[in-house]
């Protein structure tokens, strides 16, 4: 399975390893939880990176996507019966309660979950403490860039 990331540059020698997520927690996982947010396309990956920098000028940043080849046998897809209603909403504790029970029973390397930004599209979480992890295949960093069109008028 291809999986995306999009980060800014100076981050891309790790953005793999889990730990923006583990200091500051998401959607899928608590604080203290290290989990890698991967989206299933690029253009998922700029509307995510798009609502959780508001107010940002992205095309000031420099910005490199990456792109990580995951084997199909080491991903799951959540089970969506298992998510409330309301999982969309920020915060929502289920949702870290779903995540982080997976990451502790380390069934996967991956856990395929729908984006709350395209509910019809998929992201990809990546646990870096599973011992498959490794079977994970970063490809090398590409430069990109935020069209700005994309900011026109939201001043």
């Amino acid at each position: 399975m291809r999986a995306f990331r999009i980060v800014q540059t100076r981050r891309v020698a790790t953005c793999l390893d889990g730990e923006g997520a583990r200091r500051a927690g998401g959607r899928w996982n608590s604080k203290g939880k290290p989990v890698t947010y991967t989206g299933t396309n690029i253009a998922l990956c700029h509307l995510e990176i798009l609502v959780h920098m508001p107010g940002t000028d992205l095309t000031l940043l420099p910005f490199s996507i990456m792109e990580v080849d995951v084997p199909d046998e080491l991903v799951i897809p959540l089970d969506l019966s298992l998510l409330p209603e309301d999982w969309k909403s920020p915060e929502n504790a289920e949702c870290k309660r779903l995540g982080d029970a997976w990451l502790d029973a380390a069934d996967s390397v991956g856990l395929l979950v729908p984006s709350a930004v395209v509910p019809m599209e998929n992201n990809l979480l990546l646990n870096p403490g599973h011992p498959g992890f490794k079977a994970v295949n970063p490809l090398p960093p590409l430069p990109i860039h935020f069209d700005p069109r994309l900011f026109a008028g939201r001043k």
